[in-house]
């Protein structure tokens, strides 16, 4: 999903891109694409802690990285001509069924995508708010505005009606 926030990014006409990773050795496999969307009217803002890589001036790098934040991803793009933006919780790792998978899909996330500019636009003001180091007003506004926070275990049951519901429909076929 965040790839496709960054392909909104490469097609549009400028914006500014805001990416939250781990940490930064997440961000350096895609160090290459990130500077390409830099050379671009486009302004890259990426969120970790760590050190920053060199040679990569053309890129903001926001190293102080609050701890609540450590468990989210997003990525967020607000253009001229389109909005686009992905946020969701890391809830850890998924437990196996006892095949072989891929660590991308033992990786579990809850979250919610959005083209709306409004919603992208007030995403992005509350991270400029906290980059400049003013986490108390945010999270006073946060008081206003409690998201749920939904179990472990009715996210996991949510999903297994789903898939049982998905092969069910298909066949058993997957």
């Amino acid at each position: 999903m965040g790839h496709a926030v960054e392909e909104v990014a490469l097609q549009s006409e400028g914006g500014e891109l805001i990416v939250l990773f781990p940490d930064l050795d997440a961000f350096l496999p895609l160090r290459e694409r990130y500077g390409q969307l830099a050379r671009k009217p486009c302004r890259v803002r990426v969120w970790a802690p760590g050190t920053p890589p060199k040679r990569c001036s053309k890129i903001d790098f926001v190293v102080s990285v609050h701890p609540r934040l450590a468990k989210y991803r997003l990525y967020l793009f607000s253009g001229v001509d389109r909005s686009a933006l992905v946020c969701c919780k890391h809830l850890g790792r998924g437990r196996s069924n006892g095949a072989r998978e891929g660590l991308a899909c033992q990786e579990r996330y809850i979250g919610f995508c959005s083209f709306d500019p409004y919603v992208v636009e007030s995403v992005r003001w509350r991270f400029n708010l906290l980059s400049c180091g003013l986490e108390k007003l945010v999270r006073r506004w946060e008081g206003f505005f409690p998201l749920p926070t939904p179990p472990l275990r009715a996210i996991n049951d949510f999903v297994k009606s789903q898939s049982a519901l998905m092969s069910g429909e298909f066949g058993g076929l997957s």
